[in-house]
C-alpha cells in the first residue's frame, strides 16, 4: 500500500483486526478530518500488528491517536513506531515466549513512543527467562525509559 490517504471517515480511521496486518514496505499513509464520535481514533490495531502500521500521518482526526487491542500476547517481536500521535493501550500489554523453547519475545518501542492507558491498573508485563513475569508497573507519574513514555490517566507530557 503506497501513498493512501482516508479522509472524512465516521468512524476510526482504518481498523485492522485479528491477525490482519498491512503488507512489508505500505508508506505514505495518512488519515486525517475522521472520527465522528469521542472512541474514533486514528488508527484501531491489535498486537501483533503494530509494528505493520505503514509510516505516514495521523492527525487532524477527532481523536489523534492509535488506539492499541492488547488482547494478545506479543509471543515475537512487536515494534511501536513514533508517528507523533500516542498508543493508546487498551489492557495490560505482556510480552512473553510463545513457549519455554522459542526465543525470547521482543518489544520495540522507538524513542519519542508515546504509550497512554486509561487505568492506572494497566502494565507493561515481560516473562524472564527463569518464567517469571516481571513487571514495569504503570504507576500515576511519568515513566521515561531513553525518550519512551507511558502515561497514566493523571499524569502529564514530557516538558521539553
Amino acid at each position: 500500500m503506497f501513498n493512501v490517504t482516508i479522509q472524512r471517515s465516521l468512524g476510526v480511521g482504518v481498523l485492522v483486526d485479528r491477525q490482519a496486518a498491512f503488507a512489508d514496505g505500505s508508506t505514505d499513509f495518512t488519515i486525517t478530518a475522521s472520527g465522528g464520535d469521542p472512541v474514533a481514533y486514528a488508527a484501531q490495531i491489535s498486537t501483533p500488528a503494530v509494528g505493520s502500521l505503514p509510516p505516514g500521518s495521523y492527525t487532524g482526526n477527532l481523536v489523534d491517536e492509535i488506539d492499541v487491542d492488547t488482547g494478545k500476547s506479543v509471543l515475537d517481536t512487536e515494534t511501536f513506531h513514533d508517528y507523533g500521535v500516542p498508543y493508546h493501550i487498551r489492557q495490560s500489554l505482556h510480552v512473553q515466549a510463545a513457549t519455554a523453547a522459542a526465543p525470547p519475545a521482543q518489544l520495540t518501542l522507538e524513542p519519542g513512543t508515546t504509550l497512554l492507558c486509561a487505568e492506572l491498573t494497566h502494565s507493561l508485563r515481560a516473562l524472564t527467562e527463569v518464567d517469571r513475569f516481571s513487571d514495569v508497573a504503570v504507576s500515576s507519574e511519568l515513566v521515561a525509559l531513553h525518550e519512551v513514555y507511558v502515561l497514566c490517566a493523571g499524569s502529564t507530557a514530557p516538558r521539553a
